[in-house]
């Protein structure tokens, strides 16, 4: 994969989250065709993220860890994602429902 469309992954898919968007499927020029292309986008997007004031990645975190969920994301193993200092929270803490998407 050029690194154009690494770039254009990652923007489009900051652009999703910057704007509480939900998404259907990148753009047919865009989709990663493996893993390693897949983990290149999201290198990237955490590059984005830092940059849009997320913070610092700080961690990470895996997802997609049942059957369901990799049925759901057409995978058949769990993933892994950053965690950002500028998305942590302290116990206790009260967050606003509507500062989230796709909750249900």
């Amino acid at each position: 994969m050029d690194k154009n469309f690494i770039n254009e992954a990652a923007r489009i898919l900051v652009n999703l989250r910057m704007h509480k968007a939900p998404m259907e499927n990148l753009p047919e020029r865009c989709r990663p065709r493996n893993e390693e292309e897949a983990y290149k986008i999201q290198d990237e997007l955490h590059r984005q993220f830092t940059k849009h004031g997320f913070g610092t990645r700080i961690g990470y975190k895996i997802g997609c860890t049942t059957p369901v969920m990799q049925n759901y994301m057409n995978i058949d193993h769990p993933c892994v994602g950053g965690i950002f200092e500028g998305r942590k929270h302290y116990s206790p803490v009260s967050l606003d429902f509507n500062g989230f998407f796709s909750l249900l």
